[in-house]
C-alpha cells in the first residue's frame, strides 16, 4: 500500500492555527461510483478515482471525503480516521492530512476557516 509523501495537509501550510481549515467538497465537485469505486469529479471535470494503487476501492479515502462535509477540521478528520481503521496498531493505508491536501490542490476540497 502507498503511503502519501507529500507533507503536511494546506491547513497547516496556511498559516492560522488558531482557526484550523475545516475542509468541504467544492462547488461544482460530484461524487459518483464508477464500477466498485467512488470517484470525485472536479469543477473542471478531472476525475479523481478513491482507490489504492492496485486500483481496489479504498474505504479509507471515502471516509475521509465523506467526513469533510465542513463541520471538522483536518485533524479531527484525521484521528476519526485513524481511530476507525486502527491506524495506531498499525501504519494506515494513506496519511489522511496529505490526502486531504492532495484533494485541496486537485480542486476536489476547499479549506474554509
Amino acid at each position: 500500500m502507498r503511503r502519501w509523501a507529500i507533507g503536511l495537509a494546506a491547513a497547516m501550510a496556511l498559516g492560522c492555527p488558531d482557526r484550523p481549515a475545516k475542509p468541504q467538497r467544492a462547488s461544482g465537485v460530484g461524487l459518483g461510483r464508477v464500477g466498485d469505486r467512488w470517484a470525485a469529479i472536479g469543477p473542471k471535470g478531472t476525475l479523481h478515482l478513491l482507490a489504492d494503487d492496485a486500483g481496489r476501492p479504498s474505504a479509507m479515502q471515502e471516509r475521509i471525503v465523506e467526513l469533510a462535509d465542513g463541520t471538522r477540521t483536518v485533524d479531527e478528520i484525521a484521528r476519526a480516521v485513524g481511530t476507525e481503521f486502527s491506524c495506531a496498531l498499525q501504519p494506515c493505508e494513506i496519511e489522511p492530512r496529505a490526502f486531504i491536501d492532495e484533494l485541496a490542490r486537485k480542486q476536489v476540497l476547499v479549506l474554509r476557516r
